[in-house]
C-alpha cells in the first residue's frame, strides 16, 4: 500500500520512494524517543537511546532497500501501539488501550513480527506491576485478551487466505533447537557487532568451534547482566524485549528481522551506559565519551553502506541502461534472461 502511495506520488522517480523510507525510519526514532522516557526521565538519555536506533547499522538494508520497508512499517505500528500502551498503563485512560488495540492490529498486518507485541505487554505488566506473583500474572493476561482474540482472527484470515502456510512455509521449515539456538545466537552477533558481516560469516562457518565458543560466552555475558540486573526492572524487561522481538522469525536469519529488537537494544545500551555513569562528573563525561565513540562508530559504517548501495545501485542502472539500448538498436520484442543480476555484494539490485 505505501509503495502504490509513493507510485500516485512520484511514478518511477527512485528519490520520492527513499524519501519514504528515511520519513518512516526518522518517525520510528521520534517514537523510540518518547517510549524511552519511560525508562529513564532524563533527556540526554532519550536523545542518546533514539540517535542509537536512528543511525544502527543493522538498519541499512531496511532504510536502503526500498522494497526492505516492510519492517520499518511494522515497527511504527508497533511503536505506536507500544507507546499508547505505557500511556494506559501508567495513566489508565481507557482511549489508550483503544488506540493501543488499533495500532496493534495495523501492525500486524504489515508483518507478522507484531505476534511478539502481546508477549511484550504481558513481560512488562509482570515486571513493572507492583502487586503479588499471582495477581501480576491475571493482569498481563486479562489486558492482552484482545491481542490474542485478533490473533486468533488473524490466522483464522490466514487459514482462508493462505492454505497450509498459515504460520510457515517450506523457507521457514527448520525448527530442531539446535538450528534455532544457532539463529539467535548470530541474531544476537548481528545487533552487537554492527559491521564485517558477511567476512565474520564466513570465518564461523569454516571454523563451527569458535562459533560455538563465542555463543557460549555471549550466553554467559547475558546470563551476567541478567544476574547482575537481575532487581532491575527496566534491564530486565529490555532484555526480554529484544529476546522476545526476536522469536516470530527465529528460523531463518535475515539483517533486516532485527529491526524491532534492536529498539530494545539501542535502549538498553543507553540504559546501562547512564545508569553505570551517573554519580560523579568524571563518570558522566565517560557517559559522553563512550555514547559518542558508538555513535560515532555506527555513524561512519552507516555512511559507508549507504555509498557501497549508491555504487551498487549505478552498476544496476548501467547494465539495465546497456540492456535496453540494445534492444532497441536491434529493435528485439523479446528477451530471456539466462542468469539475471539480483544482487551485487549483497546489495538487492
Amino acid at each position: 500500500f505505501t509503495l502504490w502511495l509513493d507510485r500516485m506520488i512520484w511514478n518511477i522517480n527512485p528519490l520520492g520512494y527513499h524519501l519514504t523510507n528515511l520519513l518512516i525510519h526518522i518517525c520510528c526514532t521520534i517514537l523510540v524517543y518518547f517510549i524511552s522516557g519511560y525508562f529513564l526521565k532524563n533527556k540526554n538519555f532519550q536523545f542518546s537511546a533514539s540517535l542509537l536506533f536512528l543511525v544502527h547499522p543493522i538498519h541499512s538494508l531496511s532504510l536502503f532497500w526500498i522494497s526492505g520497508r516492510t519492517d520499518m512499517v511494522c515497527a511504527l505500528f508497533f511503536l505506536l501501539s507500544f507507546l499508547y500502551f505505557l500511556k494506559y498503563f501508567h495513566e489508565k485512560q481507557r482511549r489508550y488501550y483503544i488506540f493501543f488495540t488499533l495500532f496493534f492490529i495495523i501492525s500486524l498486518l504489515a508483518k507478522e513480527m507484531s505476534l511478539s507485541l502481546p508477549i511484550i505487554i504481558g513481560s512488562y505488566i509482570f515486571i513493572q506491576a507492583n502487586d503479588n506473583f499471582k495477581r501480576r500474572i491475571i493482569q498481563s493476561f486479562k489486558s492482552v485478551i484482545p491481542l490474542l482474540a485478533i490473533i486468533i482472527l488473524y490466522f483464522g484470515l490466514r487459514m482462508l487466505f493462505l492454505p497450509g502456510q498459515e504460520v510457515s512455509n517450506e523457507v521457514h521449515v527448520k525448527t530442531a533447537i539446535s538450528h534455532l539456538v544457532k539463529n539467535f545466537a548470530s541474531f544476537i552477533g548481528l545487533l552487537v557487532i554492527p559491521t564485517g558481516h558477511i567476512q565474520i560469516a564466513a570465518f564461523l562457518k569454516a571454523n563451527p568451534f569458535v562459533f560455538t565458543l563465542l555463543a557460549a560466552i555471549s550466553l554467559f555475558l547475558g546470563l551476567f547482566i541478567f544476574w547482575k540486573y537481575r532487581k532491575s526492572g527496566n534491564v530486565l524487561f529490555l532484555l526480554l524485549f529484544v529476546v522476545i522481538s526476536i522469536l516470530p522469525v527465529l528460523r531463518l536469519v535475515m539483517r533486516w528481522y532485527l529491526y524491532i529488537p534492536s529498539i530494545g537494544f539501542s535502549i538498553l545500551i543507553a540504559y546501562l551506559i547512564f545508569q553505570q555513569l551517573d554519580t560523579t562528573r568524571v563518570k558522566r563525561l565517560l557517559r559522553i565519551i563512550f555514547i559518542s565513540v558508538i555513535l560515532l562508530t555506527y555513524t561512519i559504517i552507516i555512511f559507508k553502506e549507504q555509498k557501497q548501495w549508491v555504487y551498487n545501485g549505478k552498476i544496476a542502472k548501467k547494465i539495465s541502461e546497456e540492456i535496453n539500448n540494445i534492444l532497441e538498436k536491434n529493435d528485439i520484442d523479446e528477451v530471456l534472461f539466462i542468469n539475471n543480476i539480483s544482487e551485487i555484494s549483497e546489495t538487492p539490485v
